[in-house]
């Protein structure tokens, strides 16, 4: 996890790699479009603009994982137990 309910870009792509099964990823200027097993979910932000693993909001995070119907269970072993609440 990340400061202060944030996560990193590299954790969330884990979390999608681990607990969906794979994904694909497509980008733009400022949005990262996901495809996880059929499911689409095109406007994921791609945080501060910079160099490095960039930072996500939480309510961003939960909205994509609601959307392409990753278990939270499992994405809290990868970002921590209680990340998410």
């Amino acid at each position: 996890m990340g400061t202060a309910g944030r996560f990193k870009l590299k954790a969330i792509e884990r979390v999608l790699l681990e607990c969906g099964g794979g994904f694909e990823k497509k980008e733009s200027d400022h949005r990262i479009r996901y495809t996880v097993n059929g499911r689409v979910y095109p406007s994921f932000p791609k945080g501060a603009h910079g160099k490095g693993d960039k930072e996500i909001e939480k309510g961003h995070v939960k909205k994509l994982f609601r959307e392409l119907l990753i278990d939270l269970e499992c994405a809290e072993t990868i970002l921590g137990r209680g990340s998410l609440h």
